[in-house]
C-alpha cells in the first residue's frame, strides 16, 4: 500500500505465477477503503511474444528527481518455453495517467530487454557479472553461496593458502543434506565457468568437480573420482531424480582444469590437462534444468558451483580448488 498525493493505492500480483502473471491496483481516499480497482492490469505481458514474461510482484519507487520506477519479477524465456535463470528482478519506468493511475506496462511494450528513459535514478557501481575468484582472502566473496548451511569443517580458505578446500560429506548432490558445495547464480544464458581442481589419488570414492544445479532432482556435473584404484574424469546427468553417468575418461593427473559452458539450449562439459587445450566430455540439454521442467514449476534458477562428495561418508581428505572463473 502507498500513499501518493493524498490517495491510498493498494497493489498486488495476481493471475498465477506463469504467463498469466500480472500486477493489479486499486485506490481509495482512505486506507480502509472501499477501493476502486483499475479495470486492467498496470503490468503484464500475458498473450504477447515479448521475451520477458511472468511479470508481477512489483514495487513502486520515487527517486530524488521525482521520477517513478517499478522493480518487479519476471523471466527471460528461451523459445518462449523455459529459462534456466529462474525469476529475475527488472527495473522499468512508471508513467502516470491523466486521471492518476500509475502504469508500468499493460502489454504496451514499455518493458523490454532495452528501455529508453530521459534520465536514470543515479549512479551506482555495476555488479560483478564476470571475473575470477582467486580465494586469496580469508572470507568468501558475497557473490558466492553455499547449498544450505555447510557442515562444520566441510570447507576452508585457510587449509591451503590461495585455495578453497572442500571436504566431501556423506550427502551428495541428489540428497537433502549438508552438501559440500560453493557456487553462484547463473545470470546469463550464454556463459562459461571453469576451475583448477587438485585431488589426491590415494583415497577411493571421493569425488569433486564442477556442477550445474537446479535442485536435488536436476543437476549436471563434471568431476574427478577414484574408482577401483583408477582415477576417472566423469560426467553425470540427473534428470527427474534419475542419475546417469554419461561419459568417463581414465587419467593419472592429480590436477585438472574443468569447464561448464552454457548456451541457449544446452550445457557442455569440458576438461583440460594444461588449461589451454580443452576436450569436450559430454553435453546435455538445458531444458531439464529449468523450473518449467520440474514438478511444481519452481522459481529459482541454476547455480554453477564447486562440489565434493564422499559418497556416503565424510571424505578423509579434501579437494582443492585454486580459482573459480565466470565469463558471460
Amino acid at each position: 500500500m502507498y500513499k501518493i498525493n493524498g490517495m491510498y493505492y493498494i497493489m498486488t500480483a495476481s493471475g498465477g505465477t506463469a504467463k498469466e502473471h500480472r500486477e493489479i491496483i486499486g485506490r481509495s481516499s482512505s486506507p480502509y477503503g472501499p477501493f476502486e480497482r483499475l479495470p486492467h492490469p498496470i503490468l503484464t505481458h500475458s498473450g504477447t511474444d515479448n521475451p520477458i514474461q511472468y511479470l508481477g510482484h512489483a514495487d513502486l519507487i520515487e527517486d530524488r528527481n521525482g521520477d517513478w520506477w517499478a522493480v518487479f519479477l519476471g523471466v527471460r524465456l528461451v523459445d518462449a518455453k523455459f529459462t534456466v535463470l529462474g525469476r529475475e528482478t527488472f527495473l522499468a519506468p512508471v508513467s502516470w495517467t491523466e486521471d492518476g493511475w500509475p502504469m508500468i506496462d499493460n502489454n504496451e511494450d514499455t518493458v523490454g530487454l532495452e528501455m529508453k528513459v530521459s534520465r536514470v535514478p543515479g549512479q551506482s557501481p555495476k555488479p560483478k557479472t564476470s571475473g575470477r575468484y582467486d580465494f586469496d582472502d580469508q572470507v568468501l566473496p558475497l557473490g558466492l553461496a553455499f547449498l544450505r548451511n555447510p557442515a562444520e569443517g566441510s570447507w576452508s580458505l585457510n587449509e591451503r593458502q590461495g585455495w578453497l578446500s572442500l571436504r566431501g560429506q556423506s550427502a551428495g548432490l541428489s540428497e537433502v543434506g549438508q552438501v559440500a558445495f560453493v557456487g553462484r547464480r547463473q545470470q546469463h544464458t550464454s556463459a562459461e565457468w571453469s576451475t583448477l581442481l587438485e585431488m589426491p589419488s590415494s583415497i577411493a570414492d571421493v569425488e569433486a568437480g564442477l556442477c550445474a544445479r537446479l535442485d536435488e532432482n536436476a543437476h549436471y556435473e563434471i568431476g574427478l573420482v577414484q574408482k577401483k584404484g583408477q582415477k576417472v574424469i566423469t560426467a553425470h546427468v540427473t534428470m527427474d531424480g534419475i542419475t546417469r553417468t554419461v561419459a568417463e575418461v581414465p587419467t593419472t593427473a592429480e590436477r585438472i582444469y574443468l569447464k561448464v559452458k552454457a548456451e541457449l539450449t544446452e550445457y557442455s562439459f569440458l576438461y583440460s590437462l594444461d588449461g589451454q587445450e580443452w576436450n569436450k566430455l559430454s553435453t546435455a540439454a538445458a531444458y531439464p534444468l529449468s523450473p518449467q521442467a520440474v514438478k511444481g514449476n519452481g522459481f529459482t534458477g541454476v547455480l554453477i558451483g564447486l562440489y565434493a562428495t564422499g559418497h556416503g561418508k565424510v571424505a578423509e581428505v579434501p579437494a582443492y580448488f585454486d580459482w573459480f572463473d565466470y565469463q558471460s
